[in-house]
């Protein structure tokens, strides 16, 4: 039993290992450079049951992949690989700019943020998440 655990243990940290190594990850200095913002990170809200990507937009049009209604919007836990969806509210509706919002605020004077539900309780605090937006792919970020 124990060689079986250990041998679960071995391979989901392998595999992790070559999630967060592979070549499809940039370093988060030339996502900013690319994109033109800065990221700010990942927080819990809500107790927990929520979590905010913040970033600043430093260069309007290269930012335009991130505030695009047209992109999925992921925030991916590394240690279960869970996937984790944009904030969908009856209410609230999705937790992102509207496209009239996305004209108006896409400027340098502006932080932005995108909402994910975490609910049940997936990603905790300490947590490495990968924040996906069509193109764009943070990896490697700690949860606040």
């Amino acid at each position: 039993m124990k060689k079986k655990l250990l041998l679960f243990i071995g391979l989901a940290v392998l595999v992790s290992a070559v999630f967060l190594f592979s070549g499809r990850c940039k370093s988060i200095a030339s996502l900013e450079k690319e994109y033109g913002i800065t990221i700010q990170g990942v927080s819990r809200i809500a107790g927990g049951n929520m979590l905010v990507f913040k970033f600043h937009v430093n260069d309007p049009n290269k930012a335009r992949t991130l505030t695009d209604l047209k992109n999925d919007y992921f925030l991916i836990d590394q240690a279960t690989n869970t996937k984790i969806p944009v904030t969908i509210d009856s209410k609230v509706r999705e937790v992102r700019m509207s496209g009239r919002a996305q004209k108006q605020m896409i400027a340098p004077v502006y932080d932005h943020y995108i909402a994910f539900v975490n609910k049940p309780v997936v990603v905790k605090e300490g947590s490495r998440v990968t924040v996906k937006v069509g193109d764009f792919k943070a990896c490697g970020l700690i949860v606040k």
